[in-house]
């Protein structure tokens, strides 16, 4: 059987020489304290000068997400490309953002048409189907195609489109 009266020596302190503070206070004051010191603060003012660009970013990113829009030129390449499905989109994105009729007056023959298109898609598919709507989806596009002004060309291509 093993001897349990196991004794572990350990090492003895220092007794009234003070050697070990003697070495701690060699230590602040050589090398790798200083080293150490400049580190800490490298890095405290790394990261102070990170969220400042952070939140500087996150405050940039939030004050330009609601403008983006498109513009009337995107919307006269849909009409000259025939585009009229993007032309809908752009003007949901428009209205979302806050770009309406209302505050824009260039958007509205852009909007009128993008109006009549999806109320002439809507009247195609309620029509075939015999559905009641089509009658107020057929009123929307009297009402848009009343307003496209300049971009009447366009309406006569979305009908013969959606024949």
């Amino acid at each position: 059987m093993a001897d349990k009266n196991i004794y572990v020596s350990r090492p003895k302190a220092d007794a009234g020489t003070n050697n070990s503070m003697k070495k701690n206070a060699k230590e602040k004051s050589g090398l790798p304290y200083r080293f150490a010191l400049i580190t800490t603060i490298l890095m405290v003012v790394l990261t102070v000068t990170f969220i400042v660009l952070l939140s500087s970013l996150l405050s940039y990113l939030l004050r330009t997400s609601d403008s983006y829009h498109e513009e009337p030129r995107s919307f006269y390449y849909y009409v000259e490309n025939g585009k009229y499905v993007d032309a809908v989109a752009a003007k949901n994105r428009n209205e979302a953002g806050g770009y309406t009729v209302q505050s824009n007056k260039e958007y509205k023959e852009y909007y009128a048409l993008a109006d009549y298109f999806y109320a002439a898609s809507l009247y195609k598919v309620y029509s075939a189907g015999g559905d009641p709507r089509a009658e107020e989806a057929l009123k929307t596009m009297e009402e848009s195609a009343a307003l496209v002004g300049d971009l009447q060309f366009a309406i006569e291509d979305v009908n013969s489109i959606l024949k």
